[in-house]
């Protein structure tokens, strides 16, 4: 990993510049801040990018050990209503707990946060999302409403407000493999979905369309999510990376 102040620094393997690990700074035009070094403090609940993988573009599966302090209890988790891409407002927090979480249980209907929450997945080259019951991209693949341990994710204030991360948003499992088996009349409260998928050569795209009796003509922050274009960068490449092939929605007919 290239990080500032390490003995690699901030040169990749095949000497080009790289930073394993970027910060998130909500008070900039684009949020990404790459002034992360070995010495800098990782604060609980606070999300980091961190680039990790044996390949470029994909990566297998990879065993990591975690260890330091066990956090317990209440974890507040400030959020700024500041100008970050996607309309502002967005904040990158993170799962605090050594055990999977509830985004439904995180945020607890709180009104100043919008239902959607966003993780970033390199497998396939773009930002997911989950939204009262719906994820762009599927399970094993798109934000799922359980949030793994550790896992960063963006979320969108519409003003400034808290999440209070308590032991009671914890859930056992973050997979899809034991689901609870629901009727088909239940599963229709998430309205009607489907999944459009673009791919070539060397892009691909993949979001999710819902048709909903309760939701309304424009950006509804209980049923909606934003498309996301950008990362912060590849190797080679630094700064914000935002030339992607990608399918959205768009409000207004122009």
């Amino acid at each position: 990993m290239c990080i500032d102040g390490s003995t690699t620094g901030v040169t990749s393997a095949g000497g080009n510049y790289f930073e394993s690990v970027w910060g998130w700074d909500e008070n900039t035009a684009y949020g990404y801040d790459s002034t992360i070094t070995v010495t800098s403090p990782i604060t609980v609940g606070k999300g980091y990018w961190v680039y990790l993988g044996q390949t470029f573009g994909t990566t297998g599966a990879i065993t990591y050990n975690v260890s330091g302090n066990l956090v317990q209890g209440n974890v507040n988790m400030p959020l700024a209503m500041t100008p970050t891409l996607g309309g502002g407002g967005f904040n990158l927090i993170a799962n605090p707990y050594a055990s999977p979480i509830s985004w439904t249980k995180l945020r607890n209907g709180n009104a100043n946060v919008a239902n959607a929450i966003y993780i970033y997945n390199a497998d396939v080259g773009g930002t997911t999302s989950f939204v009262n019951g719906v994820s762009s991209h599927g399970a094993g693949v798109g934000a799922q409403d359980d949030i793994p341990m550790g896992q960063a994710f963006y979320v969108q204030a519409t003003s400034a407000t808290n999440l209070t991360a308590q032991e009671s948003n914890k859930v056992p499992s973050n997979t899809g493999a034991d689901p609870l088996l629901k009727t088909a009349k239940i599963n229709n409260q998430n309205g009607d979905v489907f999944w459009l998928d673009l791919t070539g050569s060397y892009d691909y795209d993949k979001t999710a369309f819902r048709l909903h009796s309760g939701t309304t003509e424009n950006f509804d922050m209980e049923w909606d999510a934003h498309k996301f274009y950008s990362s912060p960068g590849y190797i080679g490449y630094p700064g914000v990376w935002n030339k992607r092939t990608a399918i959205a929605s768009k409000i207004g007919s122009e």
